[in-house]
């Protein structure tokens, strides 16, 4: 909570606009289940972030990693690839029964807006046999949502 309130301090955010919520701690997995919690770290100096996460079951630990992203500067990215960083430990271990955690609500807000052009991409890739890749306008299944064109 005292970090909290100096971050605060630091990024000059007056009290009353900020509220700090209380933490629910953490809980473990229902039974045969992989919780795995993900995070990022971001150096601007260092111009890269980091990923790290923890995989636990109702028993306990199983596993953590860290792993680096050079070039990677933008929080929201480095959160994302954090996650994704947590689903592939998860699949590379034959892990079936997976809850993903993470503290970055932006990541969480993507992954549940499904009417969104990335959605349609993820979803156009699933038809396809290799890679498409577009760069000066949009495909037309994204266009006809956008009104871009």
């Amino acid at each position: 909570m005292l970090r909290t309130r100096e971050a605060l301090a630091v990024l000059d955010i007056p009290r009353h606009h900020a509220k700090v919520l209380p933490s629910h701690g953490w809980r473990p997995p229902d039974e045969d289940w992989i919780k795995i919690n993900t995070d990022a770290g971001v150096s601007l100096e260092n111009r890269k972030s980091g990923a790290g996460g923890v995989a636990r079951n109702p028993s306990g630990f199983i596993g953590a990693w860290s792993k680096p992203h050079p070039g990677v500067t933008n929080p929201l990215i480095a959160e994302a690839l954090a996650l994704r960083d947590g689903v592939i430990f998860a699949k590379l271990r034959g892990f079936t029964r997976v809850l993903v955690e993470t503290d970055c609500k932006e990541v969480v807000d993507f992954w549940d807006s499904p009417n969104t052009p990335v959605h349609l991409c993820a979803k156009h890739a699933c038809t396809l046999e290799v890679t498409s890749c577009w760069m000066n306008s949009p495909p037309s299944f994204v266009s006809r949502l956008t009104g871009a064109g």
